[in-house]
Formats: C-alpha cells, structure tokens, sequence
C-alpha cells in the first residue's frame, strides 16, 4: 500500500489494521514454534512413556 492510501483511513480502521497484523503475526509464531518442537517425536516419546508406566503398575500389582 502507498502511503496515500493510510492517510485516508479513519482511526479506527488503523487499528483493526493493526490489530489484524498482529493476530496474523501470532498465528505464524505460533505455528513455528509448534513445528520446531518435532510433534511426532512428541507423540511417540508420550507412547513410550505411557507402555512403561503400564508395565511396571502391572509388574508391580
């Protein structure tokens, strides 16, 4: 956008602008971040972690 095209805007369209930058800037931290942890590993290390605590209650039962 040029800036002539700001100068037009009211007030508050700049801050629903504004805002709506944010939330698009949140969601793609968000998603990055979510990427960077590996959920696949995640889910398999909860696997994992789940069997063993299943068989020691039942070893230990």
């Amino acid at each position: 956008m040029d800036k002539k095209d700001f100068e037009n805007l009211s007030e508050s369209e700049l801050r629903e602008l504004k805002e709506s930058i944010d939330e698009v800037l949140e969601e793609k931290k968000y998603k990055e971040s979510y990427l960077k942890t590996n959920p696949r590993g995640v889910a398999i290390a909860w696997i994992i972690i789940a069997v063993i605590l299943s068989i020691y209650r039942y070893i230990t039962t």
